[in-house]
């Protein structure tokens, strides 16, 4: 429904689509009149052109202004050391976007000196808000919300949301993802264990998706720093699921699928900012597994005897999320049962050493992590949005402010907005 970009309003509706399953997908025209792209269809052999609609967006980005660096690996007595990555700290003002699953759609800007939260604009979307997502321009937030995916501008001077566009998907969207490019975007749909993607453009708005099958209970997608490499946790599946994207012709081709442990379920995973590591999160076997990166293809290899539980006693504690944090030095991961904030330290080769945990409040499902390395915000089923101070030498959480409520919380995203 590009049409919708030219007039920007406020509006809010529900479509349903059905599924189109495709092995190879290409990002229709995100014109009005563009034809959907081409595809190949997996396991049968059988061939033709994919008619699903969907969308989604957003992922982890870095702060307006600000890169990583890489850094050299640390040194320490008796074993390898900590891992050493150095940041380049981003500029402008820290802000956080919210969404909440009464359908609350809220900015805030943080306060750098304690991660205090102003309240910064906020829109009723309607209920059923399940994933909010940041595009790479400091404006365009994404989210999916039942059946359909929606782009909206935040205007920091007005403190509003105005809707650009929206399109339906292939199911509920569980994640939603974008490009580092902000031109290709990805919805995860756990039900229907399938993935919507789609192109992205103003004034265009979304061209129609394209539908693939990456797996059993499609739990999130990550792309990795080039945008090339696409990874898709499939927690019912066991796997994880890659995809390599040809940013010039919008093409997605399945590329690699790496095995977890037999009853893990992956969920959610990050990347370590300068080593060629991925941790991905097992939800049902609550471990923490380390993955190799392979340079030349972005196959992931599971590293052997890498892998932790996320409590002492090993056992399934309902894990939802894991962030890096920027410097590459401490790995942060969520239990829901009980609800804790488990805390690893990475050495120099990308292996794992759990810290110890800190209790939370309530249940969650995502957090944030700030890029600058100074705050992780925890949002929870209790509507407490909490800000904890991150020790950058030993990794320890200081709990500082909390932000109540906000309705229960499903997503939290922070970016650094340049300053006017």
């Amino acid at each position: 429904m590009a049409g919708l970009l030219a007039s920007a309003v406020a509006a809010a509706c529900s479509p349903d689509s059905g599924p189109a399953r495709t092995a190879q997908a290409t990002a229709g025209s995100a014109n009005g009149g563009g034809a959907a792209g081409s595809s190949a269809a997996a396991g049968n052999g059988s061939g033709g052109s994919s008619a699903g609609r969907g969308g989604g967006a957003g992922g982890v980005r870095g702060g307006a202004g600000g890169t990583l660096a890489g850094g050299a690996s640390g040194t320490g007595s008796g074993g390898g050391g900590q891992a050493g990555g150095s940041s380049v700290a981003p500029t402008g003002t820290p802000y956080v976007f919210v969404g909440s699953a009464n359908g609350f759609l809220r900015a805030f800007s943080m306060d750098a000196a304690d991660g205090s939260l102003e309240a910064a604009g906020e829109l009723d979307t309607g209920n059923n808000l399940d994933f909010v997502a940041l595009g790479p321009d400091d404006r365009t937030v994404f989210i999916s919300q039942g059946s359909t995916v929606r782009a909206y501008a935040y205007d920091r001077g007005a403190e509003s949301f105005s809707l650009l566009d929206q399109e339906a998907t292939a199911g509920s969207g569980t994640h939603v993802a974008v490009d580092p490019s902000g031109r290709f975007v990805f919805v995860a749909h756990y039900d229907e264990g399938e993935l919507s993607f789609l192109s992205y453009s103003e004034p265009g708005g979304f061209g129609t998706a394209q539908v693939l099958a990456p797996g059993e209970n499609t739990h999130q997608t990550r792309l990795d720093a080039s945008g090339v490499h696409v990874y898709v946790p499939c927690l019912g599946s066991n796997t994880v699921a890659q995809y390599d994207l040809n940013p010039t012709s919008g093409a997605l081709t399945p590329a690699a699928t790496a095995n977890a442990e037999a009853t893990g379920g992956p969920r959610h995973l990050d990347f370590h900012p300068t080593l060629p590591v991925a941790y991905v999160l097992t939800e049902n076997g609550s471990q923490l597994h380390v993955y190799d990166i392979n340079a030349a293809t972005g196959s992931l290899q599971l590293r052997s005897n890498g892998s932790l539980g996320t409590a002492a006693d090993g056992q399934d504690h309902w894990s939802s999320d894991v962030h890096v944090s920027p410097d590459g030095r401490f790995v942060y991961a969520v239990n829901r049962d009980p609800p804790e904030v488990v805390r690893f330290q990475i050495d120099g080769n990308g292996a794992l050493t759990r810290l110890g945990a800190d209790a939370l409040g309530a249940v969650v499902r995502e957090f944030a992590m700030d890029p600058a390395g100074r705050y992780i915000q925890i949002g929870g089923t209790d509507g407490n949005l909490v800000a904890y101070r991150i020790d950058a030498a030993s990794g320890a959480l200081t709990r500082t402010t909390t932000q109540p409520g906000l309705g229960s919380i499903y997503a939290t995203s922070i970016i650094y907005l340049a300053n006017p």
